[in-house]
């Protein structure tokens, strides 16, 4: 989901959204093939174990937001791709979308599907109720990675990620 402010937009995207009040979340990543209008991180890794034929330590980089939708494909791929590869995952966070800012009544966007809602980010609740699905989403997300023995670091936009990094490969 992209924010945007209401009454901001090229064609006034406050008085298209939704005008019921709604929780939404991001859900972007970066991959080597998407569908059109979702994303799916478990069509690259089965791509990959496609196409390597040869055991190989591959990177995979990525925010690692997938949609619920893309789960059970993305465990089989990941069972696959660790069964044949060295899979190690470099997990891109931006730690500004752990909390939502209170900015008032917000127009959010989801950047795949185009569905607008109208957001009260002045509500407690729903900032903590946002906080919380973020935490359950990554919380997720790295448990899945250790259920397949994938090595992970975080590089956090905005931040020295080479740490990261060098902590990664000390490990290994």
């Amino acid at each position: 989901m992209s924010r945007r402010r209401g009454g901001e937009g090229k064609e006034g995207a406050a008085a298209e959204a939704s005008e019921e009040p709604a929780f939404a979340s991001r859900s972007s990543s970066s991959h080597l093939i998407s569908s059109p209008n979702s994303t799916s991180l478990s069509e690259p890794i089965r791509h990959l174990s496609n196409a390597l034929t040869k055991r190989a330590t591959t990177f995979v980089l990525s925010d690692f937001l997938y949609p619920a939708s893309d789960e059970g494909a993305l465990r089989d791929a990941l069972k696959i791709a660790t069964g044949k590869h060295d899979i190690v995952a470099i997990r891109v966070e931006d730690r500004r979308e752990a909390e939502m800012p209170d900015v008032g009544i917000a127009t959010f966007e989801d950047s795949e599907t185009g569905r607008r809602v109208w957001v009260d980010t002045s509500s407690r609740a729903t900032r903590d109720d946002y906080a919380r699905s973020y935490r359950e989403r990554v919380d997720a997300v790295e448990g899945l990675l250790r259920h397949y023995r994938v090595d992970t670091a975080v590089a956090a936009t905005g931040e020295d990620y080479v740490r990261e990094l060098v902590k990664l490969f000390k490990r290994r």
